[in-house]
């Protein structure tokens, strides 16, 4: 009798590798007899067997039992295992160069060289096993390295003598002699390397919103020298979109989340501020102890409204003590520098009433920009903290006329600024003639330094800041507008743009990268798709353009189902009806600022066509929930296009129809929370937005039939937005 090794999982479970198959060939044949009888003999080494497979009656143990059976599986006299043909496992199995993953045990070192995060990879290796065996039954037993006497491994290891490079986060994938090495970073990179493997060699996809996926396979093999070596290509990706505040988010390798977030020890830590992302004198300056209180998010709050003076010694002394007080706090719950957060924030409030105080004036002349005073409060809060957290950045934003770059002061290395474009969310950044072209955004006016407004605000103007800015510092993020908080009936229709921004982004060196959109519910402005792309090309933006299309294509076939490419078709569309409206600015424009009325009123009835196609190709209740869901805005738009020639001016077919779609979306809006008063759990987080929405416009019931843009103003609002005065505050 022979025992199974300690290191191979014992017992009946079989799929992901075939009962009898002992020389690991994928076939059952007498060469397997004679390999099992020469095993039992002692004629043969064990590491040269796969003893698993050996095991063909499943008792634990190798016997002349095992000898007899297998012969009676080959004559026809029995049935062998582990062939799924009760579909339990979606896939067939897993082979490393060759050898049934069966046959591998996951290996890692017990202790952790100095700075790296080893719960982290307590986490990553329990995870790989748990979502191996739900792919193929196959459970894979984890040994430290010290302790490990197997013949095949998935070993991770650190990169202690920085052979590769891979920083914190970074990662390598080996196959040599059939080994699996999986080497890793310091501090995420064992996660994320994880997640890879899971995806690109298993078939997983990891969604926002803790949606997880797998794709069925036939048996999958990595091959004999198989290497992969990946570095992020953004050291801060950041995002507020929906779904990356779920537990998915380090699956999507997003680092950085608004206020540190879940970010810990287990998930491998994050990057980004502690409490306040950005705006944080609102809160600084109020005080600690009233932090937490419903007045400290109350915009009646003053601090909310205007800027403190930025020179005088008492806005520095603020800051200064709360910030103090918030990492005493946050220490004494267990959130450690390093771990939750890597940032304190130091960042003007969301407005431009700037202080007009002479000291404050004077440095705005003297560096052209209030961007001038903003780095130097920033440069002084850096001093002081690093003093006693020398690991700390200090974060601040270059916004709200402060996006104009200073002409003396730089930022010290500890200060981090986040530079938030204010041009045009429809072109290209790096194609700025389109906003030349097309003559800018002529509802925006934007600031030189912090004098008068620039007729028709664009990308060129945000591009040539951003260039000055990167002459300053290396220590800089981009701030990307992928929601219209003003209107989320007319998302922003730039999907397509992720790819080629981020790539143009990282090129000009930017080393962080946060996408702004809104949060739940996000189904209405395909902000789940946006959360997902965003984090492929954070991680990867010089992937090829084929590469962004096929992610795209495989979460819309994953959340809208098998009419999937009817959706996809309707974001084309949208597209280019947004392209027909021109320049256009997020969190400013209204709907037909945003998208050309012309364009919805030509091709609403297609684009209604394409929802109830992919509605009747959807498979499940859930893929059809979704579906209707990304029809919402459509609908929204087209009988708010169509409404005069349809329904005022139109036949009796023509009204009938009409009708027929507003009853549709009327009942949407009723059943889903929208009662004709303010609710914020209701429809204000899916047509209407944060500043326009008259919540008394809804008509109350669905046989009164007006224009569903007159939803929004009781007044008549005709969907354009008038222009924004950009900055308003400043002196003189």
């Amino acid at each position: 009798m022979l025992l199974l090794p300690a290191v191979i999982p014992s017992g009946a479970v079989t799929h992901g590798y075939l009962a009898g198959d002992v020389n690991d060939d994928g076939a059952l044949s007498m060469k397997d007899v004679l390999a099992l009888r020469r095993l039992l003999a002692g004629s043969a080494d064990e590491g040269d067997v796969f003893t698993l497979a050996a095991d063909v009656d499943g008792d634990g143990t190798l016997t002349m039992k095992d000898v007899l059976k297998l012969r009676r599986i080959i004559a026809g006299a029995e049935d062998a295992e582990g062939n799924n043909t009760d579909a339990a496992y979606k896939v067939d199995g897993i082979r490393i160069a060759d050898r049934n993953i069966a046959r591998y045990a996951i290996v890692y070192p017990r202790v952790a060289p100095e700075g790296a995060f080893h719960p982290s990879m307590e986490h990553a290796v329990r995870d790989l096993r748990d979502y191996i065996e739900a792919a193929c039954g196959v459970t894979l037993n984890i040994a430290y390295e010290d302790s490990f006497d197997g013949a095949a491994a998935i070993r991770y290891v650190y990169d202690e003598a920085d052979e590769y490079g891979l920083g914190k986060e970074g990662f390598v994938f080996e196959c040599e002699d059939g080994e699996f090495t999986i080497t890793c970073g310091t501090q995420r990179a064992s996660l994320y390397a994880t997640y890879t493997f899971l995806e690109d060699f298993v078939g997983y996809r990891f969604l926002p919103a803790d949606i997880e996926y797998l794709y069925g396979a036939d048996v999958i093999n990595i091959p004999e020298g198989y290497f992969d070596r990946q570095v992020p290509g953004f050291v801060y990706r950041g995002s507020t979109q929906a779904g990356t505040t779920h537990k998915n988010f380090y699956k999507m390798k997003i680092n950085a989340l608004d206020g540190g977030g879940q970010a810990n020890e287990w998930n491998g830590g994050g990057l980004g501020t502690l409490y306040i992302h950005a705006h944080s004198f609102a809160y600084q300056m109020l005080g600690f102890d009233q932090a937490y209180t419903a007045y400290a998010n109350d915009f009646t709050n003053p601090y909310h409204t205007s800027q403190p003076c930025m020179t005088a010694d008492d806005t520095y002394e603020k800051i200064i003590d709360f910030n103090y007080r918030l990492i005493e706090e946050r220490e004494g719950w267990g959130q450690h520098l390093g771990y939750y957060y890597t940032q304190i924030s130091c960042a003007s409030n969301d407005n431009t009433n700037y202080c007009n105080c002479e000291k404050c004036k004077a440095v705005y002349e003297a560096e052209g920009s209030v961007s001038g005073a903003m780095m130097r409060l920033a440069n002084r809060v850096a001093e002081k903290m690093t003093e006693d957290y020398p690991d700390l950045d200090i974060y601040t934003i270059a916004y709200a006329g402060g996006n104009v770059p200073p002409r003396m002061t730089r930022p010290d290395e500890d200060v981090c600024v986040h530079f938030c474009t204010t041009g045009c969310n429809n072109h290209l950044l790096r194609s700025t003639e389109e906003c030349d072209e097309a003559g800018g955004n002529p509802r925006m006016r934007g600031p030189i330094y912090y004098k008068g407004p620039v007729e028709n605000y664009g990308n060129s103007k945000d591009m040539a800041y951003m260039s000055d800015w990167l002459e300053l510092t290396d220590n800089i993020y981009f701030w990307y507008y992928g929601a219209n908080y003003n209107y989320f009936v007319s998302p922003a229709a730039n999907l397509f743009n992720f790819y080629d921004d981020a790539k143009y982004l990282a090129e000009r060196g930017m080393i962080g990268f946060y996408s702004e959109g809104s949060s739940e519910p996000a189904h209405y402005n395909f902000e789940y798709l946006r959360t997902y792309l965003a984090s492929k090309v954070l991680w990867d933006p010089y992937m090829t353009e084929e590469e962004f299309e096929r992610h795209m294509d495989e979460f819309l076939e994953i959340y809208y189902g098998a009419g999937w490419r009817d959706v996809k078709s309707y974001i084309f569309m949208s597209n280019r009806a947004s392209d027909e409206a021109g320049c256009w600015t997020n969190n400013h424009d209204a709907p037909w600022d945003v998208y050309s009325e012309e364009y919805f009123l030509e091709h609403y009835d297609e684009m209604a066509s394409l929802f109830d196609s992919a509605y009747e190709a959807a498979k499940t209740d859930e893929t059809r929930r979704h579906v209707e869901e990304a029809s919402v805005h459509a609908h929204f738009l087209g009988l708010s296009a169509t409404y005069d020639r349809d329904f005022v001016n139109g036949d009796a077919a023509a009204k009938a129809a009409y009708r027929a779609r507003y009853e549709w979306l009327w009942n949407y809006y009723k059943d889903n929370g929208y009662d004709g008063d303010y609710n914020p759990d209701g429809i204000r987080g899916t047509v209407f937005g944060s500043g326009t929405a008259n919540f008394n416009a809804f008509p109350k019931n669905a046989s009164n039939v007006v224009c569903p843009m007159d939803w929004i103003f009781e007044d008549g609002f005709d969907g354009h937005a008038g222009v924004w005065t950009f900055p308003f505050g400043l002196p003189n």
